[in-house]
């Protein structure tokens, strides 16, 4: 690994450096995940969406108030 590895806050830090790369900003964005690494990105965005979420994931959505969806045929 060179550089920040992408897990945790780390994914937060090399989001922010790619958007500064390309003229863009953290405003209006969307992030789905699914493990609960990636609760410090979805903190940061305005529409985290929690996608077949691990157990952590799901609990700290349905406090949050986030969408919680399936991509999975039942």
């Amino acid at each position: 690994v060179q550089g920040t590895p992408s897990f945790q806050e780390g994914k937060v830090e090399r989001l922010r450096a790619w958007l500064k790369q390309n003229g863009g900003d953290m405003t209006g964005r969307s992030f789905y995940s699914d493990p609960q690494n990636d609760i410090p990105l979805l903190e940061r965005v305005d529409h985290p969406v929690a996608v077949d979420p691990d157990e952590h994931l799901a609990e700290q959505a349905r406090q949050r108030g986030w969408p919680i969806i399936s991509l999975r045929k039942n």
